[in-house]
């Protein structure tokens, strides 16, 4: 069975936001940051911050899970605008071998 997802404008300003780096482990690759991703260790204040602006405290503790799981999807939607080379929002569907670069815009 294929899998979908649904890639928003929310998980792109995630991603336009990324703190990119590079890791210098064996041969080295660019990385995010995994304990600052979007420059501060507090990643759901962060994302909160960067989709909303300043919310009350309240509101804050109110949207922690949304801005916590819309922050794990951002390792489908960077797979689907590395495979794609876009940053687009739409519907995705990926072939049934899962491989990371078969992520394509549904029609």
């Amino acid at each position: 069975m294929a899998k979908t997802f649904t890639l928003t404008d929310k998980h792109i300003t995630l991603l336009r936001h990324a703190n990119v780096g590079w890791n210098n482990i064996e041969t080295g690759a660019p990385e995010i940051n995994g304990k600052r991703p979007y420059g501060n260790s507090d990643v759901a204040q962060d994302v909160i911050k960067l989709l909303f602006g300043d919310v009350p405290e309240e509101a804050m503790e109110a949207l922690y899970d949304y801005a916590m799981q819309l922050h794990k999807e951002t390792e489908t939607a960077l797979q689907i605008v590395l495979c794609t080379g876009e940053f687009k929002p739409g519907n995705y569907i990926q072939s049934q071998d899962y491989v990371y670069s078969s992520w394509k815009l549904q029609s």
